[in-house]
């Protein structure tokens, strides 16, 4: 088909000695190549493929640019929703943890407002500080594990730490969520960006990012309305072993995340 239009449009603006006029019939009809003349390659080799990122990215190495847990395509079916679950597992169990141990660290008695000024003026300021350095160091990283797994599994293990152990001093318990804060921009540039270069289309990983925040948000429910359900004190027992369910979770599915999902394979020159 392309190149009847490339011979029909040299036909129609060609020019002959004694006349400066196109032709008009040039584009009335279609126009049949002579065979052995023209052929049309629709495979594209993984040389072309790499020579064209080479191109248009000199400062980057595509070594595999498709999913070996996709097989080369768009996840479908009960692999996009095995994707999902892997994805969504370890958002939902940080948020859990993160507000359960809001509630059993800073709605204690002997918590003062300055305790709790420092918390959430700290981790909002970890959150818009750390984030491009992590993400930059992130980028950087040199690991037999990825760039982005390491500090998943760092993030759930320092979180699943902070989580179990809570001192029995209410202002001890400030600098516990401190600790744990401080391991949110790790889990947020680990687990966004492994999110991000898992998915080789946008359609796909808009769905994938939608079915995360949701689970986000379920975390976020379960953290709080599990302790109001049972009806527990920040201290108690009941508490402290929540919290260790909670921990195990997270290393759990942090770990089926990074051992199952693979990672794109970048290496900047």
């Amino acid at each position: 088909m392309w190149a009847s239009l490339t011979r029909k449009h040299s036909q129609a603006t060609s020019l002959t000695a004694g006349s400066t006029e196109q032709d008009p019939t040039a584009w009335s009809a279609p126009l049949t190549p002579p065979a052995g003349q023209y052929s049309i390659n629709l495979r594209v080799s993984r040389e072309d493929v790499a020579s064209h990122w080479d191109n248009e990215y000199p400062a980057m190495v595509w070594e595999n640019s498709r999913l070996s847990i996709t097989g080369g395509g768009v996840p479908e079916g009960r692999l996009r929703l095995a994707l999902r679950l892997l994805l969504a597992a370890p958002a939902c169990v940080w948020e859990a943890v993160r507000w359960n141990l809001v509630w059993r660290s800073l709605l204690q008695p002997g918590v003062t407002r300055d305790a709790l000024l420092l918390v959430w003026t700290f981790t909002l300021l970890a959150d818009l500080m750390l984030l491009p350095l992590v993400g930059r160091w992130s980028d950087g990283m040199r690991s037999r594990l990825g760039r982005r797994k390491p500090l998943l599994v760092a993030a759930a293990v320092l979180g699943a730490l902070a989580a179990a152990w809570v001192p029995d001093a209410p202002q001890l318990c400030a600098f516990t969520f401190l600790a744990f804060a401080a391991c949110s921009p790790l889990f947020l540039v680990g687990h966004g960006s492994l999110l991000v270069e898992v998915t080789p289309l946008h359609h796909c990983r808009a769905s994938l990012l939608a079915g995360t925040e949701a689970a986000r948000a379920a975390g976020s429910l379960i953290g709080i309305g599990l302790p109001l359900a049972l009806g527990v004190e920040p201290a108690d027992a009941t508490s402290r072993l929540l919290a260790a369910l909670l921990s195990i979770l997270l290393l759990a599915s942090a770990g089926l995340l990074a051992a199952l999902v693979p990672e794109r394979s970048v290496e900047l020159l």
